[in-house]
C-alpha cells in the first residue's frame, strides 16, 4: 500500500513538472510571436523604432523654409524629402531620395539618449521674437509621436536633440547627393 501511495505521489509531482513545462514553453513562443518586431532593449523592456522624422526650419525675415523628412520604407530603406523654398515669393522645389534606414536608428538612439518621449505637451515660450524663424521637429515611432517647436519651452538638452537630430539629416542629404541625382516633384 505504501509502495502504491508513493508511486502516485510521483506522477502527481511529474505532472505538475509537465504541465508547467507545457505552459511555459506555449507562453514563450506566444510572447516571441507577438514581440517579433519589436527590439528589447537592455532592461528587457519592449522598445519601439523610429517611423519618421521631420525637421522644419522656416519664417524669419526673409521667409526661406526647409523640410527634411525621412520615412520609414522597410527595415533596409527610408524615404528622404527635401523641400526648401527661397522666400514666399519663390516656388517650392521637393527633392525626394531613397537612403539608408540607419538615419532613421540614429535618429531614434538620440531620442531615446534624451529621453524624448518623457517630454510631453510643453509650455508655450514666453519669448517669441517675430521675425526670428521657427525651428520644429517631430519624431514618429511604434508607439507614439513627440513634437516640438521653438515656440514653446524647451526642456533640457532639447537644443542639443535638435542639432543632433539636424546634423543626422543633413548628412543623410548629402550621401544622397552624392550617390545620385534627385527625381524633383512639385
Amino acid at each position: 500500500m505504501g509502495d502504491e501511495k508513493r508511486m502516485n505521489e510521483i506522477i502527481i509531482v511529474s505532472s505538475v513538472i509537465l504541465g508547467v513545462a507545457v505552459v511555459s514553453a506555449v507562453g514563450y513562443f506566444l510572447v516571441k510571436r507577438f514581440l517579433k518586431d519589436r527590439i528589447l532593449d537592455g532592461d528587457g523592456m519592449v522598445n519601439d523604432r523610429c517611423l519618421s522624422c521631420t525637421y522644419h526650419l522656416g519664417g524669419g525675415m526673409e521667409g526661406d523654409s526647409l523640410s527634411i523628412t525621412v520615412k520609414e520604407n522597410d527595415n533596409e530603406t527610408a524615404t528622404l524629402e527635401v523641400v526648401s523654398c527661397k522666400s514666399p515669393y519663390f516656388e517650392e522645389i521637393t527633392e525626394n531620395y531613397t537612403v539608408s534606414f540607419n538615419s532613421l536608428e540614429k535618429i531614434y538612439q538620440i531620442y531615446k539618449k534624451y529621453k524624448a518621449e518623457k517630454w510631453g505637451e510643453l509650455p508655450k515660450s514666453e519669448l517669441i521674437a517675430l521675425d526670428e524663424p521657427v525651428v520644429s521637429v517631430c519624431i514618429k515611432t511604434a508607439n507614439t509621436t513627440v513634437s516640438f517647436d521653438s515656440t514653446k519651452e524647451f526642456p533640457k538638452n532639447a537644443g542639443t536633440i535638435i542639432s543632433e537630430i539636424s546634423s543626422v539629416l543633413y548628412d543623410c542629404i548629402e550621401q544622397a547627393k552624392s550617390s545620385k541625382q534627385p527625381s524633383s516633384a512639385e
